[in-house]
């Protein structure tokens, strides 16, 4: 199944609207910070994020453009939170909608925000890890 296939299928389907299947279909399920896939897990699914790689608060005209969007897991973007890419020295000198629209300018942005808020997929693993052994005692606690 091709993309357009997928991305079809998951709006048909109802379960997710057409931008956000088209996030999700294009990163193949995969945070674009650290690496994890967000759909191998029911948590992590459930938790991830459509982040802006530039964001709205600063940048409201392009919220909606398609290169600003991004599928984040939520350490990712808990740490990132409003980060601004452009003040990063990659982006010295450079207009926003550069680097959005050429493709390797925009991936060694996203490696530099990566770098510069430590983002790896091992922190994001053992955060699931926790995650998962805090709600198995939260529930045999409250549950018995």
């Amino acid at each position: 199944m091709d993309t357009i296939e997928k991305i079809n299928l998951l709006v048909q389907k109802k379960l997710m609207v057409p931008s956000t299947a088209k996030v999700y279909v294009e990163s193949n399920g995969k945070c674009v910070y650290c690496g994890i896939d967000v759909v191998s897990d029911r948590y992590l699914y459930a938790t991830s994020e459509i982040d802006h790689l530039f964001p709205r608060a600063r940048y409201k005209d392009l919220e909606e453009h398609p290169k600003n969007i991004v599928l984040a897991c939520y350490c990712c973007n808990g740490k990132k939170q409003k980060f601004d890419p452009m003040k990063l020295p990659i982006a010295s000198g450079k207009k926003v909608e550069e680097i959005l629209n050429d493709d390797q300018l925009r991936e060694k942005v996203i490696d530099a925000i990566r770098k510069e808020k430590s983002l790896s997929e091992s922190e994001t693993n053992n955060k699931v890890k926790k995650s998962h052994t805090d709600f198995d005692q939260v529930k045999a606690i409250i549950k018995g």
